[in-house]
């Protein structure tokens, strides 16, 4: 399966793009809501990651590099 497991700098990076992206009312009225979509998704796993507990962090980044 797919993992998708960016740095939390990386993460902060595309979801301050993506914002950008949305407040400079570039894109059509169906692209715009697909990316707020998936802002909304960036987030909410960036913020789950915040919230995580630090052993369960290391613990991921650990299995990562087997």
């Amino acid at each position: 399966a797919p993992c998708f497991e960016p740095d939390t700098e990386l993460l902060c990076d595309y979801c301050l793009a993506l914002g950008k992206l949305l407040t400079e009312r570039a894109l059509s009225p169906e692209s715009e809501l697909l990316i707020t979509g998936l802002l909304a998704e960036l987030v909410w796993y960036f913020s789950a990651e915040l919230k995580a507990p630090r052993w369960a962090r290391i613990k991921r980044e650990r299995e990562a590099y087997r």
